[in-house]
């Protein structure tokens, strides 16, 4: 099979590539930026929808961010394409910088308290609320589950959870991330029109010597 892996990875293997990339964080952030200036569309719908990516991975809606950002992009008829690359702003590392931020910011903005102010807390959080959810629905299918918890008591750990979390990280997500995508906009529009303009100018120059190129490798290929 054309572009099968010679060394067959487990799962495990799989997800520590992506929390530790092999070639480094560095390569992969140079492939996606190859790959968004590739896209066939004007610059400002490319770096709108890349900065839609950026503002949605900045929401708490996790595993919901490709969802948002080519909501977000459908919204202001941005590159959808484009959007989903752009969520890659939120990653393993930048991760506890934007919980810490976004739910600091958000208590400040809403006056709401919450112990929960770090990347570790937040996650055990929507673990902890992730699990009465589902041993909730677990009972109300009629499955018996251990350590069973009320629906009463599941209602009011959510609410907390809700008040003390889920708005707070919203508000100030919302507020950094707003920042954030309008910053990376005005720098990916500029570099997204150098490129499409070099690479007209390497097609028109192409058209004019009758189609050769040079390659890097220093061969000269026809092109039509």
């Amino acid at each position: 099979m054309v572009f099968k892996r010679r060394d067959h990875r487990t799962f495990w293997r799989r997800c520590l590539a992506f929390v530790l990339p092999e070639g480094g964080y560095a390569r992969g952030w140079k492939y996606i930026g190859k790959r968004v200036q590739r896209i066939r569309d004007t610059p400002e719908k490319i770096a709108l929808g890349f900065a839609c990516g950026a503002l949605a991975s900045f929401t708490p809606l996790f595993g919901c961010h490709f969802f948002v950002a080519a909501f977000f992009a459908w919204l202001l008829r941005a590159n959808i394409v484009s959007s989903l690359f752009g969520t890659i702003v939120g990653n393993p590392v930048t991760f506890p910088f934007i919980a810490t931020g976004a739910l600091s910011l958000g208590r400040i903005m809403t006056g709401r308290e919450s112990d929960n102010v770090d990347g570790e807390g937040i996650i055990s959080s929507f673990a902890d609320v992730g699990g009465l959810l589902w041993n909730s629905l677990l009972q109300g299918i009629g499955i018996e589950v251990a350590n069973a918890v009320s629906w009463s008591a599941t209602k009011v750990q959510f609410w907390e959870f809700w008040n003390h979390v889920m708005v707070p990280y919203f508000a100030g997500g919302m507020f950094i991330g707003i920042f954030v995508a309008v910053g990376l906009y005005f720098i990916i529009k500029p570099a997204i029109a150098a490129y499409q303009k070099r690479r007209r100018e390497k097609l028109s120059a192409c058209r004019n010597s009758g189609g050769i190129v040079k390659l890097k490798s220093g061969k000269k290929a026809q092109v039509s």
